[in-house]
């Protein structure tokens, strides 16, 4: 796919809500994992869908045309690809940021009770930029389509009807107008044929064989939006994603890229029975958004954590060294074995190996996250219940994600030059709005995979994918030792302990329209302990052949790797969130010259502090200080309360700007606490 830009201008201040509010404010704004400002995708593909949906029932259109350019929704049965990806919109330049302060009237012409509300907005003139990505041929009518409903959005954020959010939207390499594009559909529509009525014929070939030793690539995928990939496939308005990528989706994000230019490969090497793919796992958190990634900076593998690893708890010191974990399956447990009086617990998430040897910890929940929440409005959902068009989706943050795939040998280099020149690709729930990224593919050749290799005296197994298994008299732990001694006598090293994690899962398999039947089967993060070391070349033989698992390949099951080793320490998430309420260096100095201000007699009131505050936020220290001089100008009951302390407020504004914002709140704290006597409790 290749990305085409597209701006969008404001005309007036946008009120882009979130749903999430604050003790002052109701509703923020939009932002990234960077705590950048942004309008989300989904934001802009439902303007773009009412858009078009309105032109169409004007000029008459088939009502597939919708269909063929959004792809399909919750209500429909039909199974569609949209015909483009969207990335969402982010601000450029500064960040021009205001606060909307409103109020109903009730029936009587005064305010109502509680309906003060206080929204968060974008200035007007501000632009935002994004990326979109067709996946239809060029001047086609579905490519048209989505132009004009692009060109078509003029207002975005909430209390359009009110004015607010309006806009231009500029679309790069375009000089057609909406009315040009309309024009041009009318004409290409009168022979156009729906791909949803007049299902595609497949052409005759003949069929691909494909032969030769299994091979495995390694995939690095960069996302740059948020990902969700749910655990538990819920068809529920709240969706909750887990941090791996299983390896279904990754075999379903292959085999669709495939087929959309070589359908007669993408079957054959899906009918392949050495076609298998293991979960990708989080293994970087870039520092800012679109980052490039060296490899070097990148682990030689990422493990998910098994069920024998243990953390400290808590660290006394704030900070984790080797003596805060451990694991039973690489060494014994000696009785309160405690680590600098901290107890030990399990931890989800992933063990990242690097070539220096070092071992960190990205427990789960150190693991970013982007919440939102977004309203539906389309007549599809007219007669449903009202809490059904609110959706809330947790989603992680663009991250780097590590994975591998083996293929017969005679589909390693088609595969490869086919990822060459298609590296964009989405994945996840809803693809055509979240999960986009680049994906890059390398050949391994002979080398063992570092998730394949044993670092110590002996060989501990973790599971990565469920293993399916039937129900028997047997618990879910003999069933796991009976697979493993079978493992264990194949190489010839006796398996020495064993522990199982195991469950139901189903799922939903969207060609087939419908949920999956239940499966038991043991969990990710069970552990096989051998009691010496496996032959890596045996190791990589038999986990690239498939043969820990042969039932439940298509489904992405019986994934296996190589325990890397105990961690050392905990991975450093990088990334920080800007913030205007930092304390710097001489935060001591401003206090000193608050605490003197509080001792006056007479004070500003806590509201009037706040309001200096707010625009510390809003506009730096030079607003709030123009604020203040404003202050001075209004009637005597406003300008005596700062009589007293106009001079120095003024000074902790300009000689200490840093830490103005955190100077006030300890001013308005002080100034809520100050008793009818004139002093400060304690």
């Amino acid at each position: 796919m290749t990305a085409i830009q597209y701006n969008i201008h404001l005309t007036s201040d946008a009120e882009p809500g979130t749903g999430f509010g604050g003790e002052l404010v109701n509703d923020f704004i939009p932002r990234n994992a960077f705590g950048h400002p942004e309008l989300p995708a989904s934001h802009v593909k439902g303007l773009m869908r009412n858009s078009l949906v309105n032109i169409a029932r004007i000029r008459r259109w088939l009502p597939e045309l919708i269909l063929e350019v959004f792809g399909k929704s919750e209500h429909e049965r039909i199974d569609e690809v949209a015909a483009f990806t969207l990335s969402s919109v982010s601000l450029t330049g500064d960040e021009r940021r205001d606060l909307v302060v409103r109020t109903a009237v009730g029936e009587f012409g005064v305010a109502a009770d509680t309906s003060l509300r206080t929204t968060e907005c974008i200035a007007v003139g501000s632009k935002f930029v994004g990326d979109i990505y067709p996946s239809v041929e060029p001047d086609s009518v579905e490519d048209l389509a989505w132009r004009l409903a692009l060109l078509s959005v003029f207002a975005v954020g909430s209390n359009r009807n009110r004015g607010s959010g309006s806009c231009y939207v500029e679309i790069a390499g375009e000089t057609r107008g909406p009315g040009d594009l309309v024009k041009t559909l009318d004409a290409k529509l009168q022979t156009w044929e729906p791909r949803c009525t007049h299902p595609r014929s497949k052409q005759a070939t003949s069929p691909i064989q494909l032969t030769g030793k299994p091979v495995v690539l390694q995939l690095v995928f960069h996302a740059h939006s948020p990902i969700c990939c749910p655990e538990i496939p819920d068809k529920s308005n709240v969706m909750s994603t887990g941090f791996s990528i299983p390896a279904s989706a990754v075999q379903g994000l292959l085999l669709t890229e495939i087929n959309r230019r070589q359908p007669e490969l993408a079957d054959a090497i899906f009918a392949n029975p050495l076609f298998r793919a293991w979960p990708m796992q989080p293994c970087y958190q870039p520092t800012k958004s679109q980052e490039p990634i060296q490899s070097p900076e990148l682990p030689e593998s990422a493990i998910r954590v098994s069920l024998t690893h243990r953390a400290a708890k808590y660290s006394v010191s704030e900070t984790y060294g080797v003596d805060d974990f451990h694991d039973e399956a690489i060494e014994p447990r000696q009785p309160n074995d405690d680590r600098k009086g901290a107890p030990l617990k399990g931890s989800d998430g992933v063990l990242l190996r690097y070539a220096s040897g070092e071992v960190n910890l990205w427990r789960a929940s150190d693991m970013p996250h982007v919440i939102t929440s977004h309203g539906v409005h389309t007549e599809a959902y007219a007669d449903l219940e009202r809490e059904r068009n609110v959706f809330t989706v947790d989603a992680m943050a663009p991250l780097v994600w590590q994975g591998l795939v083996v293929v017969p040998e005679d589909a390693a280099e088609p595969l490869q030059q086919l990822f060459s020149k298609v590296s964009q690709v989405s994945i996840g729930k809803s693809r055509t709005v979240r999960g986009l990224g680049t994906l890059k593919i390398s050949r391994l050749g002979t080398e063992i995979p570092a998730q394949w290799r044993t670092h110590g005296d002996k060989t501990v197994w973790v599971v990565q994918s469920p293993i399916p298994f039937e129900h028997n008299r047997l618990t879910a732990q003999e069933t796991f030792r009976k697979m493993a001694d079978a493992w264990g006598n194949a190489c010839g090293v006796q398996v020495t302990h064993v522990w199982a994690n195991s469950g139901i899962l189903f799922g939903w398999n969207r060609m087939q329209q419908g949920r999956q039947a239940a499966q038991a089967v043991i969990l990710p993060g069970s552990v096989i302990e051998f009691g010496g070391k496996v032959d890596d070349e045996w190791t990589r033989e038999f986990f690239a052949s498939g043969k820990c698992a042969p039932e439940g390949r298509q489904q992405g099951f019986g994934a296996i790797s190589v325990h890397p080793g105990k961690a050392s320490t905990l991975y450093e998430n990088k990334t920080e969130i800007p913030t205007k309420s930092a304390a710097p260096d001489n935060y001591a100095a401003a206090l000193k010259i608050i605490l003197a201000v509080a001792a006056l007699s007479s004070l500003p009131s806590v509201s009037q502090i706040r309001a200096v505050q707010q625009r510390i936020v809003d506009g730096g220290t030079q607003k709030a200080a123009d604020y203040l001089e404003e202050q001075m100008k209004r009637p005597s009951g406003i300008w005596a309360a700062w009589n007293d302390c106009h001079n120095e407020i003024k000074r902790v504004l300009k000689d200490y700007e840093r830490c103005a914002h955190k100077a006030l709140e300890v001013f308005a704290d002080l100034a809520a606490m100050k008793n009818k006597d004139g002093e400060v409790s304690e």
